[in-house]
């Protein structure tokens, strides 16, 4: 089993954290190691989904909404020569403020979803008129399982 170094580039709102970061990501890259993008605040899944009096818990005081993480691009902050080192992105999921089960899942989906889609998808390829269109079909998906989910999407046009 052989095993390779790999760092995370967390970017931060803030600009010393992501001038740090940036450096530490940028040094990694020139040792030739990989990294995974796991860009805050749009791909940490524990925020709130929406302005709804009804959202539980989650931390902070904004909001990451559907269409606002399937339209990110996690690696709008790389530089070009750094691209071929970052290797895929990760959603992060804090449990402080999540205490049963069907929060998690309520926090979850369905932006995890529109995070792997963001994964696999070029940016110029997105759509999210379209991703709305096909996301509704998952909720067959969703509610045969019991799933507890952020509902909003199938009001959005």
């Amino acid at each position: 089993m052989c095993f390779r170094t790999c760092g995370f580039d967390t970017l931060r709102s803030s600009e010393f954290r992501r001038t740090v970061e940036s450096r530490a990501a940028r040094k990694a890259a020139a040792l030739g190691l990989d990294n995974i993008l796991a860009p805050q605040p749009t791909y940490y899944i524990n925020r709130l989904q929406s302005a709804g009096k009804d959202e539980p818990a989650g931390p902070g005081n904004g909001r990451e909404t559907l269409e606002t993480v399937y339209n990110y691009d996690p690696a709008s902050n790389v530089p070009v020569e750094d691209l071929s080192f970052y290797k895929g992105i990760q959603a992060c999921m804090w449990t402080e403020y999540i205490s049963k089960p069907e929060h998690l899942e309520y926090m979850a989906f369905p932006r995890l979803i529109a995070v792997a889609e963001a994964a696999w998808s070029p940016s110029e390829k997105k759509n999210f008129p379209d991703f709305l269109e096909r996301i509704k079909k998952d909720t067959v998906l969703f509610d045969y399982n019991h799933y507890t989910y952020g509902r909003h999407y199938l009001n959005l046009k």
